[in-house]
């Protein structure tokens, strides 16, 4: 059986106004700069490096597949140096280290494809436009 339910326009409004700034927590962007060039998550299966936008697929033992990068963040290594750490919109990460991204962003920028990481994972970057 089917429910009919009536909104007022103020109620609907209101309904449209909640469901857009939920949504907003989810596409939420972030800005940070690897190697010189700025990098912008798009809370969507893609990045924008520099001035092109890239499809992003992560590779490792655990997992392979399409996936949304919603932040990068800079951390400590675990031994020395600095990493940055990949958060997917599922709450996965993956760190790898600062000086191999960073050379990666900066020599790959503009290129159709190029990863980033290393043997234990990397990110395959595919340009979009």
């Amino acid at each position: 059986m089917k429910k009919i339910v009536r909104l007022t326009e103020s109620e609907l409004i209101n309904l449209v106004k909640r469901v857009i700034s939920e949504e907003k927590i989810v596409i939420k962007e972030t800005t940070t700069t690897m190697g010189g060039v700025k990098v912008t998550t798009t809370g969507k299966a893609n990045i924008k490096i520099g001035g092109h936008l890239y499809k992003t697929k992560i590779e490792s033992p655990v997992y392979t597949g399409p996936v949304a990068i919603s932040s990068i963040e800079e951390v400590d290594g675990a031994w020395y140096g600095k990493n940055y750490k990949f958060t997917t919109n599922k709450g996965q990460t993956k760190t790898f280290d600062k000086d191999d991204v960073d050379n990666a962003i900066k020599n790959g920028n503009g290129k159709a494809t190029f990863s980033m990481g290393g043997s234990l994972g990397k990110i395959i970057l595919t340009k979009i436009s």
